[in-house]
């Protein structure tokens, strides 16, 4: 089974489709973190294949428990994390 991690290097060594490309991360985990540690990792993935990654980022800890029946985000606080990663990556992205 390929991981993440593989599917991106392979797309970047047959096509180069990243590199310039603005990007951002926003991560979900069952645990209390929403994948903190990861959003590390995958940001020196995404820059070393040359991608713009923005500063901002969100995390949504307890995925399971975070979203409604029709998938929208039942805090307001992740709502409003998730705006502003996607309000950054569209000005960066501008």
């Amino acid at each position: 089974m390929k991981n993440l991690k593989n599917i991106i290097n392979e797309q970047f060594i047959r096509y180069h489709t990243y590199k310039g490309k603005v990007c951002a991360i926003v991560s979900t985990s069952p645990g209390p973190l929403g994948g903190m540690r990861a959003q590390n990792h995958m940001r020196d993935i995404l820059l070393n294949l040359g991608c713009d990654v923005i500063g901002a980022s969100a995390t949504i800890g307890k995925c399971f428990e975070a979203f409604n029946d029709d998938n929208t985000l039942k805090d307001e606080n992740n709502s409003k994390k998730v705006y502003n990663v996607v309000n950054n990556l569209c000005l960066r992205a501008a």
